[in-house]
């Protein structure tokens, strides 16, 4: 896996993340 596909796995998990986050907070 190149570092591009790996840097946008990451950005992805961390948008997966703030949106469970705000379901939680809701």
């Amino acid at each position: 896996m190149s570092e591009h596909n790996a840097r946008q796995l990451m950005r992805a998990l961390a948008e997966i993340d703030g949106l469970r986050n705000e379901i939680i907070d809701a």
